[in-house]
């Protein structure tokens, strides 16, 4: 039917038939708590296998206090991030195992609810108080864990403060030392202070402030963008800081230590911080949250040094009394302990392959150990009297310092390669730069030197107590002011001898133009020579050219001649024997004749007198003589018209000859004129050698003249500039120490500026800081009148859908109430058809009842007796109709009880949603009133937000203006 839970005045839940209506009205509380809407989904679907008898993964969710303190995979809910919570992710299927276990995932009013009561502070009861959000100073945490070289320039300070915090008459012994792994940047402990210096340049680049005592540990994270300190005051404070290498700002502050914290190191990662000191405990923090991962209390003694491996996934740490560990990071269980050190563990160091460890003793040895299985590799007596530090370089050589005042350089194979000696004091600290080619070491009285790894030989010194900024200008004042002077002195002593030389160049340097002009007259007399040279014998190769060519012609003259000739010749004699050949076709065709006309006469005859055979033979000889005679004439017909065709050929060819004969002749004319040419060029290119010859001796003799000036004026400059070199030397000396003296100046009148730009970036944090908190309160307004203004719409919506829900009510009421007397009906009817069926039945029974009686007193009757039994056949049928009418009666009876139910419900269903159209417009009233107190609060923290930023650009604008005249207040 429907149900209803009010709970501290406002309906939360509603469940009915229309479910639509409950859904609108009974929206996500504005802030739920785990006692009336969280607790109650907990118990439905989780708290079966999350109890105090049976806490699956560590985990109960009966009570506030099981959940907040997590289970074996850590926190399960994070205070105001409901997002980041694990509870959450597993029960919205963001991360596995899916929650509830083998069932169908919650609903998702249900999974929304979750999530908001934990980004609401995970309020305990309506009235309760919400848990503060777990903050730390910073989330340093990186997305893709980098444990190599970072991306852009190579981390370096960048316009750091160089006042330092204490100034004091002598530097303090060197108690931490860590150098950048990607750049040329070194810091070592001061007093109440950390001190960073180029490798390179040895040139001091910042100063940070350690108010908080003394610095005992100095490291760079792996990519060398923050620098992690440890350290305090013995018996008093111990506290872990942590800058930004390129800006020097402060970035952490860790740790509630009742000691000095005399180790510390930071996780490739930079999500963990592990500590060590005089409380004998691995302390190792979450930076998320600032809470403690791990407090590990196995050291029997004050823990000395910790280090993480570079790929993060282990912690060394060791003690005072030689006991060395090594633990997972991320559990905090044991993962080896390596015996064998028996004095106290001075340094620790990872080779860059997370595979070794290296592990310096007061026994004065250095151990290294691989990670495979725990074995001690090797074990080497560095330093008599005790080895202080250890240090990796990435190509696996180590570097060590020890008590008796000298640094070892050792290779791979562990052989030492040098020792550097010459130390006032043991050795404290001993680190490679980030390239392995120098070596920085810091001793017991302060002295931190520098020294090459080749040949080691030292560099210089960087001073671990730098004077204050006024220190520094005054001397670089008085500097200058010496010298100045130094430089006038250098000039007027210079003057008398610069004079002379300047003579001296003058002189020389005319003696060069004049030779210079000597120089280029003869190279052009000798291009000249070169030129009439060349063209003389381009001339003559011209003219044999020309001859050659002139010789061809007439050669092929001469042969186009003879070809003409033999051509004519044949001609006469083709002409003389076609006329000869003419004669004797002339002869032929006249014989053919009269042979034709005799034999036509005699054939004639031969036919008068056809019996006469003697004259029929002669007939036959004549025309036999005739055939011969055609054929004599078709051969020299034949004849005649090859000798005509050859007349022809020979017509042309002597027709081509002639025109080449003459081309020939032409060819050889032309050639003769080219011939004659070309010796005219020849003779007057010789006679321009001639005189351009006579011009180079004129030209060469000048040069040497011009020569011997300049080697004259040469020995004077050389003379003159020998005598002003050593005045000259004075002289640039002193320019370049006054210019040096002069930048020393500059710069350090632009740290007094840098200075008050450091103070006014201070005041900027702290205005920052309070601009993020109104932007914090203005975002946190902005999302409570969006909850407002949605709860609002909600309520209007379902205010403006009543109407039409209680018509559909009362449609459906309507619509049960049609069934009902329909089913009521269908009862009637069916009772009034059973009470008929009862009747026959009884009249049917009657006389069946006679009829059996009459059966039985007339037995020998066989149709009665038969009647008899169909009597009792029908009876039996009737009483079973009548059996069937009367269930059919129950079940409709049913139906009408049902109908009757469901009108009710209907009925009472209505009646609900008429009594919400009363109560709608409260709800409506307050959530506009509500709307109306988030408006205000919004408007008033965006006015303040704003009014401050104001503040705050106009404090940015100061320390903007401070840089820019920092930078050109900087030497160039």
């Amino acid at each position: 039917m429907s149900s209803r839970i009010i709970r501290s005045g406002k309906i939360i839940l509603v469940h009915s038939i229309f479910p639509a209506v409950g859904s609108i009205l009974c929206a996500t509380p504005e802030k739920p708590n785990f006692q009336d809407d969280v607790f109650p989904i907990f118990e439905q679907s989780c708290n079966s296998c999350h109890n105090p008898d049976r806490a699956r993964g560590g985990l109960d969710l009966t009570s506030m206090t099981a959940i907040l303190a997590g289970g074996s995979s850590g926190d399960s809910v994070v205070p105001g991030e409901g997002a980041n919570s694990y509870l959450y992710k597993l029960v919205a299927h963001l991360e596995k195992p899916y929650m509830p276990r083998e069932k169908d995932k919650l609903p998702k009013n249900q999974i929304d609810l979750i999530k908001k009561w934990i980004d609401m502070g995970l309020l305990p009861t309506a009235t309760g108080k919400a848990i503060a959000k777990k903050k730390s100073s910073l989330n340093l945490t990186l997305a893709d864990a980098p444990t190599g070289k970072p991306e852009g320039p190579p981390p370096m300070p960048q316009y750091l403060s160089l006042q330092p915090n204490t100034s004091t008459k002598r530097p303090a012994a060197n108690s931490a030392m860590a150098a950048n792994p990607w750049s040329p940047l070194i810091a070592i402990s001061g007093q109440k202070q950390v001190i960073l210096y180029n490798t390179d340049t040895l040139q001091i680049l910042g100063l940070l402030p350690y108010p908080e005592g003394f610095v005992e540990s100095l490291n760079f994270s792996r990519n060398g963008l923050l620098l992690l300190a440890g350290g305090g005051r013995g018996g008093k404070v111990g506290k872990v800081a942590a800058w930004n290498t390129r800006s020097g700002r402060r970035v952490l502050t860790l740790g509630d230590e009742y000691d000095t914290i005399l180790t510390s190191d930071i996780s490739a990662d930079q999500t963990k911080v592990a500590i060590g000191g005089p409380s004998k405990r691995i302390k190792v923090y979450d930076l998320a949250s600032g809470e403690i991962l791990h407090n590990i209390k196995k050291h029997s003694e004050w823990v000395t040094a910790v280090a993480f491996s570079p790929d993060g996934i282990l912690l060394a740490t060791g003690d005072r009394n030689g006991g060395l560990f090594v633990w997972e990071a991320q559990s905090g269980n044991l993962f080896y302990t390596l015996n064998g050190h028996k004095q106290e563990i001075t340094s620790l160091s990872w080779r860059a392959d997370s595979n070794m460890l290296a592990s310096a003793s007061e026994e004065g040895t250095v151990r290294t150990w691989e990670m495979f299985n725990g074995r001690q590799v090797r074990s080497t007596t560095a330093h008599g009297g005790g080895t202080l530090s250890v240090d990796f370089d990435k190509k696996g050589n180590l570097v060590t310092s020890g008590r008796d005042r000298t640094v070892k350089i050792w290779n791979t194979s562990g052989a030492a390669t040098r020792t550097i000696s010459g130390f006032g004091e043991m050795v404290m600290e001993a680190r490679y730069s980030h390239d392995g080619t120098r070596i920085i070491a810091g001793d017991w009285n302060g002295v931190v030197s520098v020294w090459n790894v080749a040949d080691g030989k030292k560099i210089g010194e960087l001073s671990g107590n730098p004077p204050t900024i006024e220190s520094q200008l005054a001397t670089a004042d008085k500097l200058q002011s010496e010298r100045q002077t130094t430089l006038n002195a250098a000039r007027t002593a210079h003057a008398p001898f610069k004079e002379k030389l300047a003579a001296a160049i003058a002189n020389l340097a005319k003696a060069k133009e004049t030779s210079a002009h000597a120089a280029s007259a003869l190279a052009t007399a000798d291009a000249a020579l070169k030129t009439a040279q060349a063209s003389l014998t381009k001339a003559i190769a011209d003219r044999d050219l020309a001859a050659k060519e002139k010789a061809s012609m007439q050669s092929d003259r001469d042969l186009k001649n003879k070809q003409l000739v033999d051509t004519q010749n044949q001609q006469k004699s083709n002409k003389k024997q076609s006329d000869e050949w003419e004669k004797r076709s002339s002869f032929r065709s006249e014989q053919i004749s009269m042979l034709r006309e005799a034999l036509r006469k005699a054939k004639e005859a031969l036919a008068a007198i056809p019996d006469d055979a003697s004259f029929r033979q002669a007939v036959a000889k004549q025309e036999e003589a005739l055939t011969a005679m055609d054929q004599s004439f078709v051969q020299s017909r034949s004849k005649m018209s090859e000798l005509l065709a050859k007349a022809k050929t020979l017509t042309k060819e002597s027709v081509t000859r002639k025109a080449a004969l003459d081309a020939a002749e032409k060819a050889l004319q032309s050639a003769i004129a080219t011939l004659t040419q070309k010796e005219k060029a020849r003779v007057a290119s010789e006679s321009s050698l001639k005189a351009t010859q006579a011009d180079m001796t004129t030209k060469t003799q000048t040069k040497k003249v011009a020569d011997a000036a300049l080697a004259q004026k040469t020995k004077e400059h050389a003379s003159a500039l020998a005598a002003e070199k050593a005045p000259a030397a004075n002289i640039a000396k002193a320019e370049s120490e006054f210019a040096d003296a002069k930048a020393s100046v500059a710069r350090w009148r632009a740290e007094t500026i840098n200075l008050k730009r450091h103070d006014e970036l201070k005041r900027l944090d702290d205005l920052e800081n309070e601009l993020q908190a109104l932007d914090s309160l203005a975002e946190e307004a902005k999302s409570l009148h969006g909850i407002a203004l949605a709860a609002l719409e909600k309520a209007k919506k379902a205010l403006e859908e009543i109407p039409a829900k209680i018509k559909a009510g009362e449609q459906t009421l309507a619509q049960r109430q049609a069934e009902m007397n329909a089913e009521e009906k269908a009862l009637q009817e069916g009772q009034k058809k059973t009470t008929d069926k009862e009747t026959f039945l009884n009249n049917v029974n009657s006389l069946a009842d006679s009829t059996k009686a009459k059966a039985e007193s007339e037995k020998g009757n066989v149709d009665l007796a038969a009647a008899a039994v169909k009597f009792a056949e029908t009876l039996a049928l009737l009483q079973k109709d009548l059996a069937n009418a009367k269930e059919g009666i129950g079940s409709q009876q049913a139906k009408l009880k049902s109908a009757q139910d469901a009108t009710s419900a209907a009925q009472a269903e209505l009646e609900k949603i008429k009594s919400l159209s009363q109560t709608a417009p409260k709800v409506v009233e307050q959530k506009q009133s509500a709307t109306k107190g988030t408006q205000e609060k919004l408007d008033e923290t965006s006015r303040n937000r704003d009014s401050f930023k104001v503040q705050v650009t106009s404090q940015k604008a100061k320390a903007d203006a401070l840089l820019k005249q920092y930078l050109e207040t900087l030497p160039k």
